[in-house]
This record gives C-alpha cells, structure tokens and sequence, in this order.
C-alpha cells in the first residue's frame, strides 16, 4: 500500500501503477500455473506450509472481485446486495460490486484489531476522499445504502 503518497487519489494511482506493473510480468502467470498444476499434487502438510509461507510475508490482503451488474434473483426474490467472506489467516478486505453498488467486507482477528470502529471509519474516510477527487457523490445516502449495513462478528 502506498501510504506515503499525499492524497487518496494519488495512492490510488500509485496502486494502480504497483499492480499494473506486476501483472504485466511473467510472475503471474507462472504463479497460476504452479498453484494449479504443482501444488495440488503436493502432500497436504507441505501445501499448507507453502500458503503459510507466503501469506506470513503479508499484513493483509486486499480482493476486488466483479460481480453481475444486473439485479440477481434467487427464486422469486431479488438479491439487494452480495457480500463475500473469505476467511483467511490475515486479514481481508474484499470488495464486490453488484448493481451499480460496491460491498465492502473485512475480515478482521479482534485480538490484533482492537479499535474496529477506528479501522471502518479510517476507510471509509479513505473512500470519501477518493470520491470527492473523482466528483463522485460520497454522501451518507449514496454511500451507505441500507444492503451496506455494517456488520462485526469477532
């Protein structure tokens, strides 16, 4: 994460940079290749030292996974929002969008994160400011639409 860079658009821009240049390269590629053709075949012990391997040289993970933009039902009701929990070893934040809305999920150990009101509200200030530079409306109503509701489970 580019925490050093002066406004929240330009961290976003420098992500995006970070990201584009990486995924330009061979290395992702060939990561997708290994973990679906190498470690499957790999003893279940040495797998998982893999996974803890290489998560234990992050702090968190960040997902953004595209969902439909059309309105989704299930059965005869129309889904209002989707949100993905992915647990995981370190924390996660996954966003999803669906339905000209984006969700926002994190999941968090409440014994490393001890202030989680600090943690949403921090980000959220984060995602005001991005919209604001993008002329987006960041509004309570725009932004936090009944589907968001904030939810915690520690």
């Amino acid at each position: 994460m580019p925490l050093g860079a002066g406004s929240a658009k330009d961290r976003l821009k420098a992500c995006n940079k970070s990201t584009t240049q990486l995924k330009s390269t061979s290395l992702v590629g060939m990561q997708y290749w290994i973990q679906s053709n190498i470690l499957p075949l790999l003893p279940s012990f040495l797998a998982q030292k893999t996974a803890h391997d290489v998560f234990s040289r992050h702090s968190m993970v960040f997902s953004n996974l595209p969902g439909p933009e059309e309105q989704v039902s299930l059965g005869s009701k129309k889904l209002l929002g989707l949100h993905a929990i992915f647990p995981n070893i370190l924390p996660q934040v996954l966003l999803m969008s669906y339905h000209g809305g984006i969700f926002l999920n994190m999941s968090l150990d409440g014994n490393l994160v001890k202030d989680v009101d600090l943690l949403r509200d921090c980000y959220l200030q984060e995602l005001r400011e991005m919209a604001g530079d993008f002329d987006i409306d960041c509004s309570d109503e725009e932004m936090l639409n009944p589907q968001q509701q904030y939810l915690v489970s520690t």
